[in-house]
């Protein structure tokens, strides 16, 4: 669905249910004051009886320009406005259009201007308050009165989803782990591990990224033609994956067996050994048997095999029949020359190789070694010893260029003259990893110290060493003095708070929740407990508040916005926070005597706050299994529905009601609170803000992904936000990977964006948009709809539906 109304514009059928109409109000602003600012636009002054559609208003009308508070806006911002009054459909029926001076706050709308060219049941009615939030930028000069309008999904402040499957040119595409690369110095072939389970082919004259062969999510040992063959069947089991090719096929490891993509048509074929049957057999193809096997290394005709699982190096004609037989090892996992003849190899990871020798680095479970085999006499020699002492526990691939040799570890690469041995760090800074290019002080690589990471895959081609960056998701090339740039996907960056600065920029430690003020968005990060500041107008941040603060928070929603306040979430506190004035106080509860208990505010306790909802006169929030009412204008706090100590999954009175602790988030709604449970299997349910009575008003309590009525939606489990324009709830309907939009008063269910087949975010119109569905995009997965937007919040990022 694209552009949605919901409400006719007829202001008589706001008494019948329809709810708000939204207005949207846009002007030219001057240069100091850029937007967005967000005001209310309430109709003061009405016909005296209704007015169908196509008739004129002939009356007059005025109209009151209120801040989100409802104070009266007394400068002239919007000294000489165009309006525009649209009818519901969309269709462009203009109502009218007139140029008024909204001074001190009032605009009047002279008389004979407003005609409803829409037939049907349009009408005003003289009994009736129109309001609404709007959005003022400098696009356009129109009120349109209408729902929320929604087209595109865009990244919006902080990294893009840096994973993917999207084909294209340079840092538009996206990759995922990718686990091995080769190169003819023609295209780059790259492997990508589970889930993608593809080959990727790079063009290194243009950029684009393309897939070669493979079937996305399909991951398998099926041979054949591009689009019915799969591949990946066990990359997920094997933390070494190499390639090699010879310019007419690449050729890669699955399994217990060497498989060939044809670089033409992306064909798959399995020319030796079994990927799911292992042993020790010299043979002709698949007859062959393999152990666990690591590098793979052509010299000519031959593919060099790493058979671990044997502890032999063998050997593979690429010719036909492809025999395969063995060239050294005695199948004894040591590390041990000999020459000539059969000697020890144990645990070989990585191959490379010159014109004289084939290179490996062996590890025998304590020491990791670079031992060569001379290709003229199989003679095995070991060349440098304890790399542990130069690159420690994590010893990654090598390259090998006609004069020097390249070693991946702890998020560097080092480089060593062949024959010497002497390694220096040419690019990366060990243990701090990034995605930062550059020369080799300044470059970063992989993850850092949390992921763990062993290195990045190397393959070398001329005086060029190209990387494949796992963590980061990207494509990579060391070059001409020793500089990395990246050539293709977009790097992860990683965990980081970085604020003050420009969208693209702003990085995010773990962002929970967002409110709004018309003119920024304040966040709250998890781990840092900072707040965020992002400017809604071009999604650039400026210094966060909070610094000092040493609060703690729940995870998932902690925040709302009421009258200039942000209301704050502690584990069971709640604090009041100025943003104008940068502080903070302390409102109702204790975080040392975390009990429950109502009454004053200077009484009442929490025993565990998970998320709190505002209707701009009282905040809710949810506490041990309870929701509670904060009044603050009485300053008590009081159970509204549930029973605190006593969980369960009932809807009924408010005495009745019990919950199961689940909802981590929840939004109010035209006098209703509103939030998914898992024992209600992801359906959602509605709490009467008077009363404290509960029920279920859309699913029907099977976990699935179904739209249609309310009564026969179905929904994952819960675990994503919730909030609402209005008019409808929009449900971050985290395990189907969608944004499922719930028209309460329409009784319908459908799909904002989304598919369950997409395991990562892509931007684009709502029917090509994609959220993630996977456990490796960081959550809590929030979502917050301010002033005409949808804001999506995945901890690192923040997208736009707009």
């Amino acid at each position: 669905m694209g552009k949605r109304y919901v409400c006719l514009l007829a202001l008589s059928l706001l008494a019948s249910g329809c709810g708000k109409v939204w207005v949207s109000l846009s002007y030219r602003q001057s240069p100091t004051n850029s937007g967005p600012i967000s005001y209310h636009l309430v109709f003061t002054t009405e016909p005296s009886s209704s007015i169908s559609a196509g008739a004129t208003l002939t009356t007059g009308g005025v109209i009151e320009v209120e801040d989100n508070n409802g104070n009266l806006i007394t400068t002239g911002a919007l000294s000489n406005a165009t309006i525009t009054l649209s009818d519901s459909s969309g269709n462009g029926g203009i109502a009218g259009v007139t140029s008024v001076t909204a001074a001190g706050g009032i605009a009047t709308i002279p008389n004979n201007t407003l005609t409803f060219e829409k037939t049907g049941t349009t009408s005003l009615s003289a009994t009736t308050t129109v309001s609404g939030y709007g959005t003022l930028s400098a696009a356009s000069s129109s009120i349109a009165i209408a729902t929320s309008s929604f087209s595109t999904v865009s990244a919006f402040s902080g990294p893009d989803d840096p994973n993917g499957s999207i084909n294209g040119t340079g840092t538009a595409a996206r990759l995922w782990n990718p686990s091995a690369l080769t190169t003819d110095g023609i295209n780059v072939y790259i492997l990508e591990n589970y889930p993608n389970c593809l080959m990727r082919e790079y063009n290194i004259s243009n950029g684009a990224v393309t897939t070669l062969a493979g079937q996305l999510y399909n991951c398998g040992y099926t041979d054949g033609a591009n689009g019915t063959s799969t591949l990946g069947g066990s990359f997920s089991g094997q933390g070494v994956q190499q390639m090699a090719t010879d310019g007419t096929y690449v050729y890669f490891v699955d399994g217990h067996s060497i498989r060939a993509a044809t670089i033409s048509n992306g064909t798959i074929t399995t020319i030796a050994g079994s990927p799911t049957s292992s042993g020790y057999t010299n043979a002709d193809g698949t007859s062959a048997r393999f152990g666990a096997i690591g590098g793979i290394y052509i010299n000519g005709t031959t593919l060099y095999i790493a058979d671990n699982g044997n502890h032999y190096i063998r050997a593979l004609s690429l010719t036909s029949p492809y025999a395969v037989t063995t060239v050294a090892g005695n199948g004894t996992g040591a590390i041990q020359d000999s020459s000539p003849g059969p000697a020890e190899v144990d645990n070989m990871d990585y191959f490379a190789g010159d014109s004289t020798n084939l290179y490996f680095v062996d590890y025998n479970g304590t020491n990791y070694d670079v031992r060569q085999m001379n290709w003229s006499t199989d003679t095995l020699t070991t060349d440098a010893t304890g790399l542990n002492s130069s690159c420690g526990s994590s010893v990654g691939s090598i390259a090998v260029t006609s004069t020097t040799m390249y070693l991946s570890c702890q998020d560097v690469i080092k480089a060593a003259t062949i024959g010497t041995w002497t390694w220096s760090v040419v690019a990366g800074a060990g243990w701090s990893g990034g995605d930062v290019d550059g020369s080799a002080g300044t470059s970063r690589l992989g993850g850092g110290t949390s992921h763990g990471y062993n290195g990045d895959f190397l393959s070398p081609y001329g005086t060029d060493i190209y990387i494949a960056d796992t963590v980061n998701g990207a494509l990579r090339v060391l070059g001409t003095s020793n500089i990395v740039t990246t050539l293709a996907g977009m790097p992860n960056s990683g965990y980081g708070s970085v604020q003050n600065t420009t969208a693209a920029n702003t990085r995010f430690e773990d962002l929970q929740d967002l409110v709004s003020n018309g003119t920024n968005l304040y966040g709250l990060d998890y781990q840092t407990n900072l707040f965020p500041i992002i400017s809604m107008s071009n999604g650039s941040s400026g210094p966060p508040m909070g610094s000092g603060w040493g609060l703690q928070s729940p995870y998932n929603q902690v925040l709302a916005y009421m009258n200039g306040k942000i209301y704050y979430l502690d584990p069971c506190k709640i604090w009041e926070v100025n943003p104008t004035a940068d502080t903070i106080a302390g409102l109702v509860g204790n975080n040392s005597s975390c009990v429950e208990n109502e009454g004053s505010f200077s009484v009442a306790t929490f025993k565990g706050l998970k998320a709190i909802a505002s209707d701009q006169q009282n905040l809710y929030v949810f506490d041990n299994d309870v929701i509670k009412k904060l009044d603050l204008t009485t300053q008590t706090v009081s159970v509204l529905s549930g029973q605190a100590g006593t969980s369960g999954c009932i809807t009924g009175s408010a005495s009745t009601s019990r919950y199961d602790g689940s909802t981590g988030f929840m939004a109010y709604m035209n006098g209703n609170l509103y939030f998914t449970e898992n024992c209600n299997h992801g359906s959602v349910v509605q709490v009467n803000t008077q009363t404290g009575a509960s029920s279920i008003v859309a699913g029907n309590g099977i976990y699935g992904y179904v739209n249609g009525t309310l009564a026969n939606a179905e929904f994952s489990r819960s675990g994503g936000g919730i909030t609402s324009d209005g008019q409808n709830l929009y449900i971050y309907d985290l395990g189907n990977g969608a944004i499922r939009e719930v028209n309460i008063s329409g009784n319908s269910v459908t799909t904002l964006f989304g598919s369950t087949s997409e395991m990562w975010d892509i931007d684009g119109s709502l029917a090509n948009a994609r959220e993630s569905a996977n456990s490796y995009t960081a959550g809590p997965f929030s979502i917050y709809y301010g002033y005409g937007k949808l804001y999506i919040v995945n901890s690192r990022g923040i997208r736009v539906v707009q």
